[in-house]
């Protein structure tokens, strides 16, 4: 990060899926060389007809959301993140879905592929990324692509190069739109027994000689440095200025977290150790679309979950809150730690926008089981 970014993150040259991708080698510039081959045979998957697959998509990437098509079969979602059971809204439902996505940094989504048993030989895969975060265009960036999906060795058939594949909305299965299963969601309370609220936002300010940094709460995040240790060796008097946390109690507890995020953009945050129930989400089409429970004005009040809201909420563990808007995730806060919330974003995380839960009264458990003292805390010394 650096003030002659202007907050800009750098928007990608390429795709990679499983390490593989094409890159327009007439795109490569000198001020970015790169090692550059042109090869024929375009990155591939095999996939036989007469089966149905399981496709777990992870978005390994640092900062753009994606979206995937398929030409040929139908897709049926089934879980989110870490295997959590999820299903489309009843409106959404179709069973004729070829596309779905967003999937952005940090989250998983698997689903169900199959087959008519008229399927030709050959179909295809396009990916799509999001632009949402792209604040300049790269020309180098194909950022639609399409791959070849053979139903036998393409070694045995002639290659082919596929085109973009763009559907009606009504084939799409969008993220935004699906909840938890019936079995999930018997398990969210009416109400939380803690509530907290936190602002989020990357601001260039002089003091920081006009570099991004991520704040919550007017906290910028670093890691623990002074002393160097790991917060749970040390007393949280001495913690240093750089951790902003919330202690959650000694005793389990359903945690109601109101993140408002006042940036202009969205932000893909995730919550290590838990997973929680997205209740609500909101963006606002104008103001800042922040809501404080603890404000009774009606402006705010009107954004208190409903018994609706509760019968849709989605199990996760990453969420996309949008710009200028908020999110109220619940969880049941019974895993003893110091737990890390950030954005997935890598330069948003480097730039401070993380924070910390102490659940279970976890940093007053390294005291009493001799981390704050003596030669344990000395192996857990940062090098």
């Amino acid at each position: 990060m650096r003030a002659a970014s202007y907050g800009n993150e750098p928007v990608p040259d390429s795709i990679l899926i499983n390490g593989a991708g094409r890159f327009d080698c007439a795109m490569a510039v000198p001020a970015r060389p790169i090692d550059c081959s042109s090869k024929n045979l375009m990155p591939h998957l095999i996939v036989d007809p007469s089966w149905s697959y399981r496709v777990r998509v992870v978005n390994t990437g640092s900062l753009a959301g994606v979206s995937l098509r398929f030409s040929q079969g139908y897709i049926r979602l089934t879980h989110v993140d870490g295997g959590l059971e999820a299903q489309q809204l009843k409106q959404s439902t179709t069973s004729n879905s070829k596309s779905i996505g967003v999937v952005y940094p940090g989250q998983r989504v698997d689903f169900i592929l199959r087959h008519p048993q008229n399927t030709r030989a050959k179909s295809s895969l396009t990916v799509e990324l999001d632009p949402e975060c792209f604040k300049y265009p790269n020309p180098a960036l194909s950022s639609v692509q399409a791959f070849p999906i053979y139903s036998t060795n393409p070694n045995s058939i002639k290659p082919y190069n596929p085109q973009p594949l763009y559907l009606p909305s009504n084939a799409h299965i969008n993220l935004t739109q699906i909840s938890s299963s019936s079995t999930l969601l018997s398990g969210l309370p009416p109400e939380a027994q803690r509530t907290y609220v936190i602002y989020t936002k990357i601001s260039q300010m002089s003091k920081n000689q006009n570099v991004p940094f991520g704040y919550f709460n007017h906290t910028s995040w670093r890691p623990q440095s002074d002393p160097p240790y790991p917060l749970v060796a040390l007393d949280p008097r001495h913690w240093d200025k750089n951790q902003f946390a919330i202690s959650t109690g000694s005793e389990p507890a359903w945690v109601d977290l109101v993140v408002n995020n006042l940036d202009e953009g969205a932000h893909p945050f995730h919550l290590h150790g838990h997973n929680f129930f997205v209740v609500t989400l909101h963006s606002a089409s104008r103001g800042w679309g922040s809501y404080n429970p603890f404000n009774p004005d009606q402006q705010h009040q009107q954004y208190r979950p409903t018994s609706q809201d509760l019968s849709r909420a989605l199990l996760r563990d990453t969420v996309q809150i949008p710009q200028r808007g908020h999110a109220v995730l619940r969880f049941r806060a019974d895993n003893p730690g110091i737990w890390l919330f950030h954005c997935h974003v890598l330069w948003h995380l480097a730039s401070g926008m993380a924070m910390v839960f102490d659940v279970m009264n976890a940093s007053q458990a390294g005291k009493d089981q001799g981390l704050v003292n003596g030669g344990v805390r000395e192996m857990c010394r940062y090098l």
